[in-house]
């Protein structure tokens, strides 16, 4: 086996689904931050002064917002708006920590054998599954 190997890089879903983890607010927000957004930038092209940046900035920020799905205030409020309806803090991250910690484990248990990762991922998430408390 190589030393470059990564056991999850052939899964594609692994990647979107990283994205999107990463992501915290609803599409409906995006939507809106990237108009609301857009019409502040152009509006500070219409007047002068320190007002005008003032607007692009905002601007600005909510185009960024609406296009990388990431909001600073979320973040640090740890709060998730896109995976949850009620925007409780997030567990995200650490969720997909410990999945990806159990996964390499059980790679490692097996010898590491190349071609198992999407299998190594489903059981280390039925594993933590018949962990967690009965609700």
């Amino acid at each position: 086996m190589s030393l470059t190997y990564q056991p999850f890089a052939e899964i594609p879903d692994v990647d979107r689904l990283g994205n999107d983890l990463r992501m915290s607010v609803p599409d409906g927000e995006r939507i809106a931050s990237g108009f609301i957004g857009a019409g502040l930038a152009g509006a500070s092209l219409a007047r002068g002064g320190w007002s005008s940046w003032a607007l692009l900035l905002a601007g600005g920020a909510l185009v960024w917002r609406a296009l990388t799905g990431r909001c600073p205030l979320y973040d640090l409020l740890d709060v998730d708006r896109r995976h949850s309806r009620t925007g409780v803090p997030a567990l995200r991250k650490a969720s997909q920590d410990t999945t990806a910690a159990l996964a390499r484990d059980i790679w490692e248990e097996e010898g590491r054998p190349e071609g198992k990762s999407a299998e190594h991922w489903q059981r280390a998430e039925e594993r933590l599954r018949q962990q967690q408390p009965h609700q």
